[in-house]
């Protein structure tokens, strides 16, 4: 097999990865000095946030002779070389302090004495043996086929939930036959099924497919990540790892509830358009990735509207992420959508990313006020938002002052 065709294989994995997850979080091979030797740091790494997933691509160029025992000869031999491969990464990521690598998207990283992340090794071959997996002689690595990890990334649309379902994968040591992923995905799935309700939460991981409709709805956050990462959004950022920050709280949202709010942004946007009243709304990720703020409003033009709307959008935001931390120990940030229509049908996007305290700490209270007087206040016990003449005159006044209701100024 030719070197040039092996790499392509392996910009197929990467590809895959890229196109059916976010390209921020998809990172091409790095080649390090040792000695006089050039070594390549993987076939390419997945990271999002602080998590990463190492990437070994091994690939058998088609043959009309090929037979099951020679292609298990074949996996088995290349799966060695890739647990080999996977062991002198991590030794390499363990071992540096500035490896820099660079995404898909184009913007680099720098990686500093990583842990041991797990490993996907990804064979492609036209023949899979029945009844057959080559073990992996390296902890924490699973090995699948590039068409269970083109399924794989068709079912979780995201770097994220790919990068969950490996570590979930290797924690439960559940084994499947090679090019039998699906069977161990719908294992999972069926069980997270059983552990949701009508009260609960979404199961993690879906049973089946989207629908055409569902698939529409997730695919609005989508537009988010892309607008996210275009060339004038990436030049508000002062450091491209808080703009991989915010885009990771959109991409930690699995795929039902993606399409649950994407459902939501698409009905505040269309009630906005009907009657032009603004509109807000939110959502918590989980596992305490952060939370989510959106926001709609229509425009008669778009002269200063940038301006307006990105103040309210960042006061929407800083009092919403207040009260988020107000509920939970570990809040994580607070990415801040709005979504403004010109009546000509120009769609202005705008973002506010608010992490830590910091942002709100000096938040005046006539901010508050006016936030809760358009919008509400957000009660995280009952998942609902609150309007402020529903505040009883004995309970706290909604901006924050202190005060009772009936003795503050602001009610």
């Amino acid at each position: 097999m030719s070197q040039g065709w092996g790499y392509e294989r392996e910009r197929v994995a990467r590809r895959l990865a890229a196109e059916l997850g976010v390209p921020d979080f998809v990172f091409e091979p790095k080649e390090t000095a040792k000695g006089n030797a050039r070594r390549e740091v993987s076939d390419g790494l997945l990271i999002s946030g602080d998590r990463g997933l190492i990437l070994q691509v091994k690939a058998r160029e088609t043959d009309q002779t090929d037979t099951p025992q020679r292609a298990k000869s074949w996996a088995t031999k290349k799966v060695k070389g890739a647990a080999d491969q996977v062991r002198g990464t991590r030794r390499t990521l363990a071992a540096t302090d500035d490896l820099t690598v660079v995404s898909l998207r184009g913007l680099s990283k720098v990686l500093r004495h990583e842990p041991p992340w797990p490993a996907v090794i990804i064979l492609d071959m036209p023949v899979v043996p029945a009844e057959f997996y080559p073990e992996p002689d390296e902890p924490d690595v699973i090995v699948m086929t590039l068409d269970d990890w083109r399924s794989l990334h068709e079912m979780l649309l995201s770097t994220t939930c790919v990068i969950d379902y490996v570590e979930r994968v290797i924690a439960s040591k559940a084994r499947v036959w090679l090019g039998c992923e699906a069977n161990r995905y719908f294992q999972f799935a069926e069980a997270d099924a059983r552990m949701s309700g009508p009260k609960s939460s979404l199961p993690l991981l879906p049973v089946d497919p989207l629908t055409e409709e569902e698939a529409l709805f997730a695919a609005i956050v989508d537009e988010w990540v892309v607008d996210l990462g275009t060339p004038d959004k990436l030049a508000d950022w002062s450091n491209p790892d808080d703009h991989r920050v915010a885009v990771c709280v959109l991409d930690a949202l699995p795929p039902l509830h993606r399409m649950q709010f994407g459902r939501k942004l698409f009905s505040s946007a269309h009630k906005t358009a009907t009657d032009g009243e603004r509109r807000s709304g939110w959502m918590r990720v989980e596992p305490s990735a952060g939370s989510i703020v959106f926001y709609t409003a229509m425009a008669s033009s778009f002269d200063d509207l940038d301006r307006e709307a990105s103040a309210e959008l960042l006061a929407l935001t800083a009092v919403r992420h207040e009260q988020i931390r107000s509920s939970f120990p570990n809040p994580g940030p607070t990415l801040g959508l709005g979504r403004v229509e010109a009546h000509g049908g120009r769609i202005l996007r705008l973002y506010v990313f608010v992490d830590g305290d910091h942002a709100t700490k000096m938040l005046p209270c006539e901010v508050r006020w006016d936030v809760a007087n358009r919008f509400g206040v957000l009660d995280i016990a009952e998942r609902r938002v609150r309007r402020v003449e529903t505040f009883g005159r004995n309970e706290p006044c909604p901006c924050g002052s202190g005060r009772k209701t009936k003795t503050c100024r602001h009610s």
